[in-house]
């Protein structure tokens, strides 16, 4: 299972420096003191304003169950049925319902996973991503 992490972060420079830590592969660095040496020494410093604000749960298997499901009216044509999704209670997910994995290609909505039973009303972060993260090409 993977994650989606939404973290907020006020300060600009410390926000870009977690984001090039990141890219880096220097994973939560906020911050590079010069060594004595030709490399740098990593310094670990808090970010105490840091607040995580949410987390989504990230499919990593797809239906299989039938077809590629954005094939639209053309379902027919190819002897394809589309089968009607059902939200999944643990992720919030649209999954099939017959494997309760998501279709490649659905657009997903789903749940804070720091907040599961918050309503639409009351939810302040929204994520929607489609469920195959490859790219169109490697379908």
């Amino acid at each position: 299972m993977a994650r989606f992490v939404l973290i907020s972060i006020p300060d600009n420079e410390e926000a870009d420096n977690f984001v090039r830590a990141l890219g880096g592969n220097e994973v939560f660095v906020a911050h590079l003191v010069p060594g004595e040496g030709e490399t740098p020494e990593v310094a670990y410093r808090p970010m105490p304003d840091a607040k995580v604000e949410s987390v989504w749960a990230k499919p990593t298997m797809m239906c299989e169950c039938h077809g590629t499901m954005n094939l639209g009216p053309r379902l027919k044509e190819k002897g394809l049925s589309p089968c009607t999704p059902v939200r999944s209670k643990k992720f919030g997910w649209l999954v099939c319902p017959q494997c309760a994995k998501p279709h490649a290609h659905q657009v997903q909505h789903p749940k804070d996973l720091l907040r599961p039973d918050a309503t639409a009303q009351e939810r302040v972060y929204y994520l929607g991503f489609r469920a195959d993260q490859r790219p169109v090409s490697e379908h």
